[in-house]
């Protein structure tokens, strides 16, 4: 695959394609994690690498969806009393000791139901205003922010097991390069 340092030159399709890159990577990658390892200690406070693992497949419902129906809507405002982090953790905890297999196929299913969806929007759709915690931003930028959200969990699952060698800048590099020229 081609390495893009500007991410406008991606188009919606290459976007998808890299993100399903990364997500076939970062289920492959965890899917080889030991009993131990999905039970170490992640860098959240109290939760475990598991936890973060459900807490990624949970995000997608209650928050991408959420706001992703909304701007479909025309409607990209900010629900009320909206708090990502904290849904995020109301839905994490009464999962939190789901078989593995059952947190994997969940996550699985989950990522295919979204990705599906941004494969079968139009290149207008794409660019719809949206909103999510940071602000207004376009359908795009959800789908960014979920997928670079994404990199960083793998990264907080693979630290706390000594398995990081770092940031990959096939998917970084473009999604560091849209948060900047978006939101400097």
């Amino acid at each position: 695959m081609k390495t893009y340092n500007d991410f406008t030159q991606l188009s919606r399709t290459d976007w998808i394609a890299l993100c399903e890159k990364f997500n076939n990577h970062l289920f492959e990658t965890c899917s080889r994690f030991t009993e131990k390892q999905w039970n170490t200690p992640s860098p959240y406070i109290g939760w475990r690498v598991r936890d973060v693992m459900v807490n990624i497949t949970q995000a997608k419902i209650v928050n991408f969806w959420q706001l992703l129906d909304r701007a479909m809507a025309d409607n990209p405002i900010a629900p009320e009393e909206f708090d990502t982090f904290l849904r995020g953790e109301k839905e994490m905890m009464p999962r939190r000791d789901l078989p593995i297999k059952t947190v994997l196929d969940n996550f699985q299913r989950e990522y295919q139901r979204l990705i599906t969806f941004y494969k079968n929007m139009s290149d207008e759709q794409w660019m719809k205003p949206g909103w999510f915690f940071v602000g207004p931003m376009n359908v795009r930028g959800l789908f960014l922010t979920e997928f670079g959200d994404n990199v960083y969990h793998l990264r907080d699952m693979l630290k706390p097991n000594g398995l990081w060698q770092g940031l990959d800048p096939d998917y970084t590099n473009p999604l560091a390069d849209w948060f900047m020229r978006e939101y400097r």
